[in-house]
């Protein structure tokens, strides 16, 4: 899969950078982000929750700006994106 057409879309990124849910043992969390680069090292994102992190300790708002966040590839256990209906899920179906 071609990360870089997936630019502009949500996935759902599993990261140790993200808490585990409430009451989860899980040393990684999970958070839907909007893709907004792709590097050789790891992918640019914007998350809801580092975004509120972030502004905490910066001096401008969301009304300012957007920040977005690198997450290198070794800090990423999986990346789970939507794709348009395919053969195999026809398959599955029946």
């Amino acid at each position: 899969m071609d990360l870089n057409r997936l630019i502009g879309t949500a996935v759902l990124v599993f990261s140790p950078w993200f808490p585990p849910p409430e009451g989860s043992n899980a040393k990684t969390g999970f958070e839907h982000v909007l893709l907004h680069g792709v590097e050789a090292g790891g992918i640019w994102v914007e998350s809801q929750s580092l975004n509120e992190s972030t502004l905490r300790g910066l001096a401008s708002t969301m009304e300012e700006s957007t920040p977005v966040i690198f997450l290198p590839y070794h800090k990423i256990d999986a990346i789970v994106a939507e794709l348009p209906k395919t053969l195999l899920s026809d398959e599955l179906a029946k």
